[in-house]
């Protein structure tokens, strides 16, 4: 992609990013009298689903969504290192940025432009009164009101006739025709609007053109890559890490169907299949064997997260009826080109064209580039599940379980406890969760939460071991240096928790998750004195 190429020089889209950005009415760096802020942010919703510090995004037609952009918080910390590192080497850096920004960004003929002194006089109106309500742990959010609903609930100031003309204008709504909207966090809703009133619309309007124009240029402008950085080493890690999010988060599904459409062979989408399969299948009959009331979540109303929709539907765990095609989700799987402004453009399009939602929900809560959670019940791999280390046709059993395989199982246990969450309706239902498949060392290292996500992996690693030794049906010794062979079974878990690798909770999902574990003991010999030994399971399946 572009994104990708911009800062090795090998694409330059800034000539278009500077017309489009004055298209939607951003034009930073002139501060303008007749900005519209309501305008720019329906109008760069309508093209690209993205935008301002405070996003208007469609995720389905008729349904938008407001919430603070993520990359804001990326915004806030570049700026406060850029002062950082000014202070500790005389080097003023955030001037040098904002120079350069005003001179790439400018254009004939402009307009009233404001000094540094000017921009950083205005941060200290606005960044304090923003950020306490950005960076917040807990927040309101309202889901599914009408238009008028949701400005009387959040006192938002603009009319409902400017809102109106706006949404017509950009989406080519008709009077009457029905959309809702829902507002996460609806505290930084408020401070946002809070500050036009204070400041006044056209020096907000500069602000947040000021806050748009820094992610379009890491799009686009290799310079201003660097100069937002600061180093050369991180640039290029920046700048790719910033490139997957935007692709994840704006393009989206649409970008990883067309990939999985044109790269992934029948064959690889089969294998993966019958290990789903598999995997789903020695849980659901460990759930009939067990005393639990498993049953009873065939019918249990379920919402997954804290950012779904509140619609409750018919929760059925793990039905055998034929999972639905991706392309069922999302009407139209828009080709993807080089352009990334292009694509965000084409994704937009075909967004609109479907009644599902295509957001990537609880990515941003669970920072997981491997697995899809859609709003309800299941789940959807992404492309990366396809590659080495997590996969490779034809690969012995050990590895295709342990690594792959994982993932398969840690999804499924997922679900199934969040089900039994919202059958049990207790408070204490995580411990006694937890308690039915870790020692009590292990939990009493643990908080509530990570105890629970240590559940989920002990549960996934019994399933996926069951799983494993049945089908293992042609033992294989795999050599491990000069001499040591190794047992199918020990490669298994090597594997899984090799894959573990790079998570900050990498020791505790090996050790002491398979200290919870009776098979590893028993794989590798050890001795009910070892540590590493362990006589006990989950014993809720």
């Amino acid at each position: 992609m572009s994104c990708e190429s911009a800062y090795s020089g090998q694409a330059n889209e800034f000539e278009t990013v500077k017309e489009d950005l004055v298209k939607h009415g951003v034009f930073w760096p002139e501060i303008r009298n007749s900005s519209n802020l309501i305008q720019m942010l329906f109008s760069l919703s309508a093209v690209w689903n993205w935008g301002t510090i405070l996003e208007v995004q469609m995720i389905r037609s008729g349904h938008f969504i407001i919430a603070p952009t993520p990359f804001y918080r990326d915004t806030l910390q570049r700026r406060a290192d850029m002062l950082k590192n000014s202070q500790n080497s005389g080097r003023d850096f955030y001037r040098e940025y904002f120079g350069e920004m005003v001179t790439e960004f400018r254009r004939k003929r402009s307009g009233e432009v404001l000094s540094y002194e000017q921009l950083r006089a205005l941060e200290e109106q606005v960044i304090p009164k923003i950020v306490g309500p950005f960076k917040a742990s807990t927040f309101t959010t309202i889901r599914n009101k009408s238009l008028g609903d949701m400005l009387n609930i959040t006192g938002i100031v603009p009319s409902k006739v400017i809102w109106e003309n706006s949404i017509q204008k950009y989406f080519n709504y008709t009077p009457g025709f029905p959309y809702v909207f829902t507002v996460i966090n609806v505290e930084f809703f408020r401070a946002f609007f809070d500050l036009i009133a204070e400041v006044g619309e056209p020096k907000m309007a500069y602000y947040i053109g000021w806050a748009i124009a820094q992610p379009a240029s890491l799009l686009s402008e290799a310079k201003l890559i660097q100069y937002y950085y600061i180093t050369d080493a991180k640039a290029r890690e920046g700048q790719l890490r910033f490139c997957s999010g935007t692709t994840h988060r704006y393009i989206g599904l649409p970008f990883y169907a067309a990939y999985m459409r044109d790269q992934i062979s029948p064959d690889d989408i089969q294998d993966t299949s019958v290990l789903v399969h598999r995997l789903r299948k020695s849980l659901v009959q460990a759930m009939e064997n067990s005393p639990a009331p498993w049953n009873q979540l065939s019918t249990a109303p379920y919402t997954p997260n804290e950012t779904a929709e509140a619609e409750s539907s018919e929760f059925r765990l793990f039905s055998d009826a034929a999972e639905e095609p991706l392309n069922a989700r999302y009407a139209a799987f828009p080709d993807m080109g080089t352009s990334v402004f292009s694509n965000m453009e084409r994704a937009t399009k075909g967004r609109r064209l479907t009644s599902e939602s295509t957001m990537m929900e609880r990515f941003r809560i669970r920072h997981d580039a491997r697995v899809y959670y859609p709003s309800d019940q299941g789940f959807v791999f992404l492309p990366i599940v396809f590659e080495l280390p997590l996969y490779q046709n034809g690969a012995p059993y050990a590895v295709k379980y342990g690594a792959l395989g994982g993932e398969i199982a840690d999804a499924l246990a997922g679900e199934l406890l969040r089900a039994a969450k919202v059958l049990t309706k207790s408070k204490g239902a995580e411990k006694n969760l937890s308690a039915s498949c870790l020692p009590e060392e292990v939990r009493e290292r643990q908080t509530t939460e990570g105890a629970l996500q240590l559940t989920v992996k002990a549960l996934s690693l019994q399933t996926l071991y069951r799983t494993f030794l049945a089908v293992n049906d042609a033992p294989l010794r795999l050599r491990l240096g000069p001499r040591k062979l190794l047992t199918e079974e020990q490669v298994f878990f090597a594997v899984g928790c090799y894959m573990q690798c790079g998570s900050p909770i990498a020791e505790t999902r090996c050790n002491d998750l398979l200290k919870s574990f009776s098979g590893f003991g028993r794989a590798f010999g050890c001795a009910r004195i070892a540590a590493m030994f362990s006589d006990r399971d989950c014993d809720f399946t």
